[in-house]
């Protein structure tokens, strides 16, 4: 329930809303979630437990993910029968599910920290073939950190490593194969909530600042200014980082946890169209939502630590105060360090709304 708290002001120009949100205390991560829009369901995967939720839900639906069980599915004579396909009795105990190209895809299993499992396709999607699994393994001992459906494959990550799952045929069985495949000089991620797909591209968070793939290439996001930034995100609370999308405005907005903070309290913006790099503070988003309506307007909002909902861009006054803002160029020389350089000319482009600059 959402509850509008018409009696306060907005805060910077935000509309603000109530909502209740817990805050994880154990260790766990942020909750992932597929859709499975042909039978009105989603799958939420949380603390390795998945839950089925359904578009008309009745009070009495049992929200514990199930296999199929259909006989017309399973049956003793039905394509995927258990008679002659092996399948897992209980659906795979997932931190991160995703459905891709008709398929459910379970990776950072309990017990399993290396594998990734993909069900029976299409109407089959809740069968669990037993044989429809693959280890990541390299010399990355790390389990499984993300995965994320991009193009033609499946992209998981671990902590040092990206692999893409790559389709090779049916077996014997008329199931469908993937196989592992590393992505040469990519580097892995932190945080499933950091991933997002942009023209064509997904961007992520590693240990050392932001990437994008392009299904061919990694590429680092970041340059030498930003990356003091990236060092100063609580090790503790990469996971939590959270990335979206702000397509109107052209910017990848990446909120973390910086200088021992146990909840978010920066936003990372990257212009994607100028490729630079802004810096927000007071902004403590700890998950975003974006919404696009069938007239395409967008709509972008985000939940801090305390429960409460915001509109982002919602109203453009400061309510009459003072803002501060600066830009720091890259360096402008390299070599010799330590010689002085002249600024023969600096100038500054702006409207005619602006009183002062100092």
């Amino acid at each position: 329930v959402y509850m509008p708290l018409s009696a306060l002001p907005p805060t910077n120009g935000i509309d603000t809303f109530y909502f209740s949100l817990p805050q994880p205390d154990d260790g766990t991560e942020p909750a992932t979630i597929a859709v499975v829009p042909e039978f009105d369901e989603a799958y939420i995967a949380y603390n390795h437990n998945v839950t089925v939720h359904r578009a008309y839900p009745a009070s009495t639906d049992n929200i514990t993910a199930r296999v199929e069980d259909r006989p017309e599915i399973v049956g003793a004579n039905a394509k995927y029968s258990t008679n002659y396909i092996a399948q897992l009795n209980a659906f795979p105990r997932a931190k991160y599910i995703t459905y891709f190209k008709g398929f459910l895809w379970a990776s950072g299993i309990l017990d399993d920290p290396h594998g990734v499992r993909w069900s029976a396709p299409g109407i089959a999607y809740k069968v669990w073939p037993a044989l429809s699994r693959e280890t990541l393994a390299e010399n990355d001992n790390s389990g499984v950190t993300a995965q994320y459906g991009f193009g033609e494959n499946m992209l998981l990550w671990k902590q040092d490593s990206m692999w893409q799952m790559v389709y090779t045929g049916l077996n014997a069985f008329g199931l469908a194969e993937f196989r592992p495949q590393r992505v040469p000089g990519a580097v892995g991620c932190v945080s499933q909530a950091s991933v997002v797909e942009i023209h064509g591209r997904v961007y992520w968070l590693a240990e050392d600042g932001v990437y994008s793939f392009d299904g061919v290439s990694v590429k680092p996001v970041f340059k030498e200014r930003i990356q003091s930034y990236f060092r100063r995100i609580n090790p503790s609370r990469r996971a939590y980082a959270v990335g979206v999308d702000w397509a109107p405005f052209n910017s990848y907005l990446l909120s973390v946890a910086i200088d021992g903070s146990d909840a978010n309290n920066l936003v990372m913006v990257y212009d994607y169209d100028n490729k630079s790099w802004w810096l927000w503070d007071g902004i403590e988003a700890q998950f975003w939502l974006a919404d696009e309506d069938s007239a395409d307007n967008f709509s972008l909002y985000f939940g801090d630590a305390s429960g409460r909902i915001y509109e982002m861009g919602k109203g453009l006054t400061d309510h009459g105060g003072t803002i501060t803002s600066y830009v720091e160029t890259q360096r402008m020389a390299r070599k010799p360090l330590g010689r002085a350089k002249t600024l023969r000319l600096a100038r500054v482009l702006s409207n005619n709304l602006a009183r002062s600059l100092t």
